[in-house]
């Protein structure tokens, strides 16, 4: 028998039926209520004919209120107090809450708003646990699950409608902040907050083993080479911007590939990545163009021909209007179309195929709102590289949508994602500096680009997807529709309620068709690959009937789909005059939150980990804390299937977060992460309002493959950094480095030797932070980041070498800090900009120094480009060449080309190759000589 959502009349004291009983928790209310405990007013009642008495088993569930009956089929679940979730204030979630007043003789504080929570059944969905590994083995089940969950996003949509339009007053925000609770004020003494950086990682990776394809070697004429990228998991590549083989330099130039002799700098080869998808389909300005070109082409023809506009001759006379009418089914052609069928001999001069009006196209969909300036971005633009054995693999990324599909399609970021494999032996690559390289073969994946590795041969791709469901949801059921005119609040919820269980239905069958496209194309209808569809909230009671579900975050289902595409790069390619090859990939996918503040997919040479953001009620206070929740896809060759999920207390920074370890004593896989808790803000005692809970963080280790798919906890250290954050963390083998920060920098070693005992050896407070620490060897740490104040203001780019000899003193033991208090580094949010150099012990780092332009000191003060610095442990740290790649004279010139190289650094043969903006230059190593 299958179980739908059914809506039933509650009683607290009463929990006889079968299935999950989920609570839309909003705000208490000062309302008076009635002997049945509902507030008066709030909700509907569908009475099902003849039921009465709200038995489950009448022909029709019953909810509060009146209004007309409903179907078993047809669920009504009762929404209350739902928003959107936004970034505010101090990387704070906006939450909607109504003024505060204390109720007479109550000891919590009553809020003035919508009715209370309104409870109702769940019977398909839960939480997100180990149950979403089943997958589907029947897409029908998979339909039945998306109704479910559309109809409980339906309901919260139809309350915060209802809120809003019967209630004018009901419009005050507030801000629910990171770790839950609400009201984001300036942080107190023992906690900080601070804006996320603005420069986010493109990838993630793993830290557990220094960074390997020829990062750093020595080739035979005792020159240093250096131009591998900086990988976290040895033998596990990392898409990056820039590439090379050791002869040549692979670069994207937003939507160019360049080639350059690695020894010389010659310009080897331009490549322009193609605007068209993987069916042909182009840009809408590129086929419109096309379009009038070609009529008027035909329009010429014509007139050679002796023939009218529409291909007959000059004197035809119509009757009953033109020959486009077609009166047996009323429509009307296009002339272009018209003229071509009639025409067959006739071809128009354009490259685009059938350029026929109404075709599909691509074009881009501007935001609602558009900052002064606005531009739109380019139609494709290059998101990463990835290089094996003659083969580049391009993965690129565009904005554009088809006309038409962003009204009509549920899955956003249609064909977004679209790699190239291009053909880079040394044979093939053009030295014109002008042609193009050999495009072997390519493929178009679902979804924004977000992060891809490589391990050999194959290759992962992450890609994340938005629905529009929350957009589809608001339009239909909008009181400002034709035919809720003139209804009253309690008309309006019965007459929305009816729309939406069709609605629901309609959505979910589509919803399906478009998942099944994505996920098995052949047209088998294969939903196995599919992780079955969960709530990212979860009661402190689960084994409860009654759960609770919050109102400030969009995360409660179906919020992003998360999709994992895997290839084979080596499988068989084109030859010279054949048409280019589709990659053969394979896909598999999970509704997980992806909205991270930063990246949030770690991978290891057998284990690919997605997090996304959930929420854990506190059982103490009935709070809601951040939690981060895992899915383990286990890698073969080039297959990824799902393994294992959990979830873990707090927030990650970044993908060095994460760490897979193998013990080799025990034989046993664990998930190593770090989180920071964040703190709480609240009225205290009921009077002042303040912060209730200090943010404080923890490293938790969760064993993969235990008895059961669920990640089980093994161990956990606690208290790490109170009233701090995480700022930088590295997992090196038994080892551990964390540092968090408020005004000073604690830097602290962890012992990890014991997955059940992880324990804090070792503590360092000194000035500043660390954004990314780099193992020397075994007892030193290179860490870059940012000096800082007596009182946490930053104060310069800082370089720090610790020495951890001593696991449980650890000692900064080298400083270099940049004297302007305005310097930073690309490479302190993005690891694949540090470049260090064993042998000869430099560092290699990109710096920028921008003060006003219109200040005295500009000229002297301002640098964009390169710094080399002697990190040599045996002395102190001096810098030792400046490479520049801005003139100070133009750098208030604001050039706004969107064509720009990401700051990155090579070495070949004792030369350092730096790529920056507009300029690609090389200079020795040791004295910093120019080049070229």
């Amino acid at each position: 028998m299958t179980n739908h959502i059914t809506a039933v009349h509650y009683d607290p004291l009463e929990h006889t039926e079968e299935g999950e009983r989920v609570e839309l928790e909003s705000p208490d209310t000062d309302s008076q209520l009635p002997n049945d405990g509902v507030p008066q007013g709030s909700s509907l009642t569908a009475a099902a004919p003849g039921s009465g008495n709200g038995d489950p088993s009448d022909a029709a569930a019953r909810v509060y209120g009146q209004g007309p009956s409903l179907s078993p089929r047809k669920k009504a679940l009762y929404g209350v107090s739902f928003v959107a979730v936004f970034a505010g204030l101090f990387g704070g979630l906006a939450a909607l809450t109504q003024s505060k007043s204390r109720g007479v003789g109550d000891d919590d504080v009553r809020v003035q708003g919508p009715p209370a929570s309104i409870s109702v059944f769940v019977s398909r969905l839960s939480y997100f646990n180990e149950s979403v590994l089943d997958g589907y083995d029947q897409c029908g089940d998979l339909e039945l699950d998306l109704a479910e969950a559309i109809e409980l996003l339906g309901n919260i949509t139809i309350d915060n409608w209802a809120t809003h339009h019967f209630s004018p007053n009901y419009y005050w925000y507030d801000y629910v902040c990171r770790g839950g609770g609400t009201g984001c004020i300036q942080p107190i003494m023992d906690d900080i907050i601070l804006m996320e950086p603005e420069v986010a990682m493109r990838e993630d990776v793993d830290s557990s083993a220094p960074p390997d394809d020829k990062v750093s070697s020595s080739p035979p004429n005792g020159g240093e080479d250096s131009f591998g990228t900086n990988n976290q998991v040895q033998g596990v590549d990392e898409a990056d911007l820039v590439k090379s083989d050791g002869t040549h330099v692979f670069a994207a130039y937003t939507d160019k590939v360049m080639v350059w002799n690695a020894d010389n700098g010659q310009l080897l080869s331009k490549t322009v990545i193609p605007t068209e998808d993987d069916e042909g389909i182009p840009l809408c300005s590129i086929m419109d163009a096309s379009i009038k070109d070609c009529l008027t082409e035909m329009d010429t023809w014509l007139k050679n021909q002796a023939l009218n506009q529409y291909g007959d001759a000059l004197d035809t006379m119509y009757t009953g209007g033109s020959p486009l009418f077609d009166e047996t089914t009323g429509e009307e052609k296009d002339r272009l179309h018209y003229l071509l069928e009639k025409f067959p001999e006739f071809e128009c001069s354009s490259t685009v195929p059938s350029p026929i009006e109404g075709a599909k196209c691509y074009e881009y969909n501007p935001p609602y709102f558009m900052w002064w300036g606005w531009s739109n971005p380019e139609p494709i633009a290059i998101s990463s590289l990835m290089l094996h054995e003659g083969k580049l693999i391009v993965v690129a990324s565009s904005e554009y949508s088809l006309r038409g599909d962003q009204d009509s399609t549920i899955l956003r970021n249609q064909k977004s994602t679209r790699v190239f494999v291009f053909d880079v032996s040394p044979q093939a690559i053009p030295i014109d500096g002008v042609s193009p390289l050999t495009l072997l073969s390519r493929k178009d994946f679902q979804g924004t680009y977000k992060t891809a590795r490589s391990i050999g041969q194959y290759v992962h791709i992450v890609t994340s997807t938005d629905l529009n469901l929350e957009t589809i949801l608001s339009n239909r059921l909008s009181p400002r529709n034709e035919e809720f005119f003139k209804m009253n609040e309690t008309e309006y919820r019965s007459g929305a309620y009816n729309i939406l269980l069709d609605t629901a239905e309609s959505l979910a069958s589509n919803l399906t068709s478009e998942l099944i496209e994505i996920i098995d194309p052949s047209g088998m209808d294969d939903c196995t690959k599919l992780a079955k569809v969960a709530l990212m909230l979860k009661a402190a009671d689960e084994d409860s009937n009654s759960t609770v579900l919050p109102s400030f975050t969009l995360n409660s289902a179906l919020r992003t789909l998360t999709l994992v595409h895997s290839f084979d790069v080596s499988q068989g390619v084109a030859t010279t005059g054949v048409s280019v090859e589709t990659v053969t990939a394979t896909s598999s996918g999970v509704f997980l939150p992806m909205q991270s503040y930063t990246s949030n997919v770690y991978m290891s040479s057998s284990k690919l980990v997605i997090a996304g953001e959930s929420y854990v009620q506190n059982s103490n206070d009935g709070n809601w804390d951040e939690h981060t929740v895992f899915l383990v896809f286990n890698l073969a060759n080039d297959t990824s299937t799902p393994e294992s999920v959990g979830d873990v207390p707090g927030s990650l920074l970044n993908q060095f977060s994460m760490d897979h370890y193998f013990d080799e004593n025990t034989q046993e896989d664990y998930l190593r992460v770090a989180t920071t808790t964040w703190g709480r803000w609240g009225l205290i005692n009921d009077t002042v309002w303040g912060q209730t809970q200090s943010s404080e963080s923890q490293v938790t280790v969760l064993k993969i493959g235990g008895s059961s798919s669920t990640l089980e906890k093994v161990g956990q250290v606690n208290g790490i950094g109170m009233g701090e954050r995480i700022y930088a963390v590295r997992f090196v083998g038994e080892r551990a480095f964390v540092v968090t920060f408020m005004q000073i920098d604690p830097f602290y070693t962890l012992d990890m030797s014991d997955p059940t005992n992880p324990r804090v050896v070792g503590e360092l407070k000194i000035p500043g932070f660390s954004n990314y620490l780099h193992p020397v060897n075994e007892d030193l740490v290179l860490a870059l980041g940012q000096n800082t104040t007596e009182d946490g203001r930053t104060d310069g780019l800082q370089i720090s070498l610790f020495d951890v000899s001593n696991f449980a003193s650890p000692q900064r033991v080298r400083q270099y800090v940049e004297t302007s208090s305005n310097s930073m580094s690309d490479a302190q949010y993005e690891h694949k900009a540090f470049r260090y150099l064993p042998e000869s012990k430099l560092l290699i780092l990109p710096l920028s120094v921008n003060p006003w332009c219109g200040s005295t000191d500009f000229a002297t003060s301002f640098f964009d480009g390169f710094v080399v610095y002697d990190v040599d442990e045996s002395r102190d740290f001096s810098k030792k060449f400046n490479i520049s790649h801005v003139n100070p004279k133009d750098a208030c010139d604001y050039c706004w080309s969107r064509d720009e190289l990401s700051p990155r650094s090579l070495v070949f043969s004792g030369a350092v190759m730096t790529l920056k903006g507009h300029n690609v230059l090389s200079h020795e190593l040791m004295d910093g000589t120019f080049r070229w």
